[in-house]
């Protein structure tokens, strides 16, 4: 459990702790609690918060880094992860720790990064507990690949929490009514097209087409205006279509 607690003796001032406990009977406090003269008094536990180590709700993770196994040896470029969840839509990620920062981390700076093993694009945001939080919208492959913040927060920060929170989470592509919604960023060979080259969508029916598809240029067709992205809508069938790209 990760617990923020006060510790006192009864009319005393109190003193304050977050820890996180590894279950292996492990205890945390204050040496220097109060003047010896006073060990008559009664002492006094608040418990403020506890914590598992990962808890879900709604479309937030609150996960406890320090609960697990390595994170008090870790060093620069040393992880620990978190166990795997399911939030919005995503299945089995999990989250990455870096309490001491990754190697590409600003010195100073610790690193998290959201894990997936699924094509969807996602927007999200990541947080050390009570900090600010920063934005990412990324596709991710279902290669197991990572994307996140190598400089989250300052290191010092480190026994916080960690906080997820999904804003929206998209397959490749989704139909809804008359619309098709397509990542192109999730297709294969994304990343690499240059000039000309294309990436195309999984093949979809909608409003009476049928086997549809769609044709993306991320730096733009042959005939394109410089600096500007190109899409066409592809269709097999015999048809007139009045359509909105």
């Amino acid at each position: 459990k990760q617990v923020k607690f006060q510790l006192s003796l009864e009319g005393c001032r109190s003193q304050e702790e977050t820890y996180g406990f590894t279950g292996g009977g492990d205890d945390r406090g204050f040496p220097d609690l109060e003047d010896a003269s006073l060990n008559q008094r009664q002492i006094r536990l608040t418990v403020l918060s506890a914590h598992d180590e990962i808890e879900v709700s709604g479309n937030s993770v609150l996960w406890a880094p320090m609960l697990a196994r390595g994170f008090s040896t870790c060093g620069r470029g040393q992880r620990v992860e978190s166990p795997k969840f399911n939030v919005s839509g995503l299945r089995n990620a999990f989250l990455r720790f870096f309490p001491k920062g990754s190697k590409t981390a600003p010195e100073g700076k610790c690193s998290a990064f959201l894990v997936l093993q699924q094509k969807k694009q996602v927007k999200f945001q990541l947080s050390l507990e009570g900090c600010r939080s920063q934005e990412e919208t990324y596709g991710f492959t279902g290669g197991g690949d990572d994307r996140g913040f190598p400089d989250l927060e300052d290191a010092s920060l480190n026994q916080r929490q960690i906080r997820l929170t999904v804003l929206s989470a998209h397959d490749e592509i989704e139909v809804s009514g008359n619309s098709v919604l397509w990542a192109p960023m999730l297709a294969r060979g994304f990343s690499t097209c240059g000039r000309g080259q294309r990436v195309e969508s999984p093949k979809f029916n909608v409003s009476g087409l049928r086997n549809a598809f769609l044709r993306f240029f991320p730096k733009g067709s042959k005939t394109a205006p410089e600096g500007k992205c190109s899409a066409f809508l592809v269709l097999q069938q015999k048809k007139q279509v009045k359509f909105q790209l």
